[in-house]
């Protein structure tokens, strides 16, 4: 496992929790450790009835882009 780490803390930390009121157990280790696993949590969040997980979703996975981009991340 190759580290990834570049999710903001409370941006993951919101995503986790809002995963975990659909009943679903998201670790944000994994989430910064294991490519393969944060694409499926974050496509998982996608496909749920919930907008702000959703845009949450979307946003962590521009980030993602981004990083596998080597395209810096501009606030």
């Amino acid at each position: 496992m190759d580290s990834i780490r570049f999710w903001p803390d409370s941006t993951l930390q919101a995503f986790t929790m809002k995963m975990a009121g659909h009943g679903f157990s998201v670790s944000g280790l994994m989430m910064n450790r294991d490519r393969r696993y944060a694409l499926d949590q974050l496509q998982q969040a996608h496909t749920m009835a919930d907008a702000g997980l959703r845009a949450l979703a979307v946003e962590l996975f521009r980030r993602f882009e981004r990083k596998q981009s080597g395209v810096a991340y501009v606030n």
